[in-house]
């Protein structure tokens, strides 16, 4: 691809803005986080650093934007364990799919998780039965992370395969990229949040 400006011409405008607005990572996490969620701590930083984030994010350098995401994801850990209990006691996403239908069985149950849908079913533990799909009965086993690993493999692999209709591989390259019809399809929407 030839380039037709200089790379730093797309950052060199917004960095006295960004040495305002984000040099404390840790701030302007909460300020992105909170404009996310709907609270409104600073109103001149809210409609400020968040709405950058979301139109225009290559205006702030990528260090910035990876020091902001750890921050968020480590105060969403504080806050899972504000009310002093273990971290081994929190919420868990209860999952039982059939084998050979994991991914609609998977699908159904993160989209309609009664603690938030689909966003919040992301971010907590999964627990993983894998059904027998002939006797309804589960397999056993405990699940100690590795029914989890697995399934979210099996989903990955499912949801990234160009024939299933959500990407399509690049002729050249044969990189993935969404397929312009993918929200149209049933739950399409939904599978490319998840993926």
């Amino acid at each position: 691809r030839q380039r037709f400006v200089p790379a730093d011409l797309w950052i060199a405008p917004a960095r006295a803005w960004v040495k305002k607005h984000a040099s404390d990572p840790n701030r302007a996490a909460a300020n992105a986080r909170a404009a996310s969620t709907g609270e409104t701590p600073n109103a001149a930083v809210v409609g400020g650093l968040p709405r950058v984030l979301r139109v225009c994010p290559h205006v702030i350098p990528f260090e910035i934007r990876a020091r902001m995401l750890r921050s968020w994801v480590s105060s969403e850990h504080i806050d899972d364990n504000a009310d002093g209990g273990s971290p081994h006691r929190r919420e868990t996403v209860t999952l039982a799919v059939r084998r050979g239908n994991e991914l609609a069985d998977a699908m159904t149950q993160l989209t309609s998780y009664s603690g938030g849908g689909l966003s919040q079913a992301m971010k907590l533990p999964w627990h993983v039965t894998f059904v027998e799909p002939t006797t309804g009965q589960p397999e056993a086993g405990v699940d100690q992370g590795g029914l989890s690993h697995e399934l979210l493999t099996i989903l990955a692999r499912g949801v990234l395969n160009p024939n299933f209709g959500l990407f399509q591989a690049a002729s050249d390259t044969g990189w993935l990229f969404p397929r312009a019809a993918a929200p149209q399809l049933d739950g399409g929407l939904s599978m490319l949040t998840f993926a």
